[in-house]
């Protein structure tokens, strides 16, 4: 295997620039015009990727480790008159996402016809595509043909993109962010914010119709290759609720932060510091966090905040349904845990934001001066809670041991904690803990648990 810095590569009818930024992304340019010497097919090769070339340009990736065909053009790109033509196959198993926010319910995009200026789109395959020149483009995603996924550029003199392999979400947006680089921001991000103090690195979402469309954007653009979209309250004034669980917001007249919000604040925090370490999207859309699930690549109108909390938006009325992915999730308001791998049905209002807790999970809500954990069982669970006036984590553990449960506190600064922990059936036991900094305070509860 071997790296390739940059290459030029001709062709019969121009060239093609090739580069491996990492072993799992490349970035091709693709020109038309005089061939600038013979061409020759190629083969690139990394750790992990295997591009062939033919001397017409068209393009076929594979996996490394696998042989398997992640992308294969079924002809060589085409420029006529100024516009640009991309045939790629597209087996019937393989599911698209991304192509910029929009308020659009459905969130799998196969079989639809998008026109977009965020023309970055996401693979069941386990690729991204980032398109990058200029032009106005229009994807035909199996519409016309069932096994082709088309790529129209109007008005381009070039062809440009960046190729991201993963396999996974996760590990997409990991090989982006080693190209992209790290945002910086401040802990006040996580505030209400005044128009004027937007951080720099989010995007401004466009105002929606209602607030519905508006988490269907958002979820979109969180799968589109935007890490912290920014939403402007004074454009949906419906409830305190809705406030709390958008992780970047602000609006044009000061107003306090809701009470949900300040107690998410710390969660939040931990996870704009994720982004900055990872360039994950602070929004986790459902495919995002389990690509596998079928189900879960249908709801544009959940997601995830973080790993560990599901958030269903109330923003049509009272009641809605959920689904839960796999594993066991705690509903926050009740403390009663259902079952994954089911859609049920919730009734709410406009103060208090609908949140299930992943079971086998911890998370830290702040109450006042203390530091709430609220855990889980019967899965062992840990969080590193971001203490951004130290510039290091707070860990937190939980988990089940011989006949006790063992809950750690290794926190960097004084504070009071509250373990709450959730037994089921709307029933919780707590401990409080006055923690010193840089001391380990465990405790033991006995098991079986009694509330």
């Amino acid at each position: 295997m071997w790296l390739a810095l940059f290459l030029s590569l001709p062709l019969a009818d121009g060239q093609i620039g090739f580069e491996f930024l990492t072993p799992s992304t490349f970035k091709l340019t693709r020109t038309w015009g005089p061939s600038p010497g013979p061409a020759k097919p190629e083969e690139l090769k990394s750790e992990h990727l295997i591009v062939r070339i033919t001397p017409t340009g068209q393009v076929t990736v594979l996996a490394a480790s696998t042989g398997k065909v992640l992308l294969a053009e079924a002809a060589p790109a085409r420029r006529v008159d100024g516009d640009i033509t991309i045939d790629r196959l597209s087996p019937a198993d393989e599911e698209f996402f991304g192509l910029g926010p929009r308020p659009d319910a459905r969130l799998a995009s196969r079989g639809l016809e998008i026109a977009t200026q965020s023309p970055f789109l996401l693979s069941t395959a386990g690729y991204a595509i980032d398109h990058k020149n200029y032009g106005r483009y229009r994807f035909d995603l199996a519409r016309s043909s069932k096994d082709h996924a088309r790529v129209f550029i109007a008005g381009a003199d070039r062809l440009e993109y960046l190729f991201h392999y993963g396999p996974s979400p996760k590990e997409i947006y990991e090989e982006r962010f080693k190209v992209l680089g790290a945002i910086e921001y401040a802990p006040s991000d996580v505030e209400l914010l005044p128009a004027r103090n937007v951080p720099r690195y989010a995007r401004k979402m466009d105002k929606q119709p209602n607030a519905c469309a508006l988490i269907h954007s958002l979820v979109h653009a969180s799968l589109s290759g935007t890490v912290a979209p920014a939403v402007n309250l004074d454009h949906y004034p419906d409830s305190e609720a809705f406030a709390a669980i958008i992780p970047l917001v602000y609006r044009d007249q000061p107003l306090a932060n809701p009470a949900w919000r300040e107690r998410l604040r710390p969660f939040l925090l931990t996870y704009l510091q994720e982004v900055k370490d990872r360039g994950y999207p602070m929004l986790h859309p459902l495919p995002f966090q389990y690509p596998t699930e079928v189900e879960a690549r249908q709801r544009a109108d959940e997601y995830l905040l973080g790993d560990e909390l599901l958030v269903a938006p109330l923003c049509n009325g009272n009641q809605r349904s959920v689904y839960l992915p796999r594993g066991n999730w705690t509903d926050l308001r009740s403390g009663v845990t259902h079952k994954g791998r089911q859609t049920i049905q919730v009734t709410g209002d406009a103060t208090t934001p609908i949140l299930f807790l992943r079971n086998g999970s911890i998370l830290p809500l702040a109450e006042g001066e203390t530091m709430a954990l609220h855990y889980a069982p019967k899965l062992g669970a840990e969080f590193f809670l971001w203490e951004s006036d130290y510039e290091d984590i707070s860990q937190v553990h939980a988990g089940p041991s011989a006949d006790f449960l063992r809950l750690e506190i290794e926190s960097k600064k004084n504070r009071a904690y509250e373990w709450i922990v959730y037994l089921g059936e709307g029933k919780t036991i707590r401990h409080k803990v006055a923690s010193k900094g840089g001391g380990n305070e465990i405790v033991n509860l006995p098991l079986p648990w009694t509330p």
